[in-house]
């Protein structure tokens, strides 16, 4: 998702509109064609016992900050191991799968 943005980014420096956080999210088909894999898969080490799902949001680059990812959140296209997650600040532990869109996030102990 980052190489994804950071590609937005670019494209919208040279056409003076930035891309909103949803838009980048749902740019999906888009981005399917450029690297031919559908499910983008991230990697997250955990620290320490949890993360709050909107900090980690934040930390993996889907949104650059963490009231960003309150929103994505809110929206209510956030799964966690298949389950919508509403809850903005819930605990992820090591061994959730965490889903928006076409990315998919691992949570892994350290």
């Amino acid at each position: 998702m980052l190489a994804k943005y950071q590609l937005c980014q670019r494209r919208a420096v040279r056409s003076g509109k930035f891309p909103t956080l949803l838009e980048l999210v749902y740019a999906a088909p888009f981005f399917e064609c450029l690297n031919g894999d559908p499910m983008q898969k991230l990697s997250f080490s955990l620290n320490g016992e949890f993360v709050e799902l909107n900090q980690l949001l934040k930390l993996v680059g889907i949104c650059e900050s963490g009231g960003a990812g309150k929103v994505i959140v809110a929206s209510g296209d956030v799964s966690v191991d298949g389950q919508q997650e509403l809850r903005k600040t819930a605990k992820i532990r090591a061994g959730q799968i965490v889903r928006l869109g076409d990315v998919e996030i691992r949570v892994l102990a350290d």
